[in-house]
């Protein structure tokens, strides 16, 4: 049985059990063509198929909605990972596969969103109030929290986080640790206290 050969915008595509080719015109494809509102931080994996043998393939990274195109080096797989991605990741990708001196094109669109705040816990401590007022205090050594950091500290009842003590606590800085602390807070027993941050 002779094959006929296929058009020139076309190429061979064996099945299985099929002696002769099936003629595929669009052979490169992608699951998904637009990430939309991808958290910041978090990891993305973008990627394209071929349904011919042998093809490779190359990314391309755009910030102006294709107009220039740069070459991701080393981005030469149909799948193409993205960790901790940020805005500057916002733009277009673009998978280019060659096979048999032919090539195609696919664009995948990502924009990025902030996450929002993170709620952190500094942890719990006991604090002893000393004619009803207490000094609390919480440090953390972590450059993402400063004095625009929104840190809340709580009293604990049986072991809920109970009142709000105060929102705005005291801010310093020493040698990379933030400390925020609260002189005085009024309380009639012993307690444990709760410092919560917004990262």
């Amino acid at each position: 049985m002779k094959c006929k050969a296929c058009p020139a915008e076309k190429l061979p595509v064996f099945e299985d059990g099929e002696c002769c080719p099936k003629c595929v015109e669009d052979w490169l494809s992608t699951e998904q063509e637009t990430y939309e509102d991808v958290e910041r931080l978090s990891d993305l994996t973008i990627s394209c198929t071929a349904v011919v043998e042998k093809a490779k393939v190359q990314w391309y990274f755009s910030k102006d909605d294709g107009e220039n195109w740069e070459e991701i080096e080393g981005a030469n797989e149909f799948e193409y990972a993205i960790e901790d991605i940020t805005e500057e990741n916002d733009g277009q990708y673009k998978c280019k596969a060659r096979a048999s001196f032919k090539s195609r094109e696919e664009i995948i669109s990502v924009t990025t969103v902030d996450a929002g705040p993170k709620k952190v816990s500094f942890g719990e401590y006991d604090v002893k109030p000393k004619k009803n007022k207490a000094n609390l205090v919480c440090s953390i050594k972590d450059p993402a929290f400063d004095a625009d950091s929104e840190v809340s500290f709580y009293w604990m009842d049986k072991g809920e986080q109970g009142d709000l003590i105060s929102d705005k606590p005291k801010f310093a800085s020493k040698a990379g640790t933030a400390t925020y602390s609260l002189a005085k807070s009024q309380h009639k027993r012993k307690k444990q206290h709760r410092s919560l941050a917004l990262e």
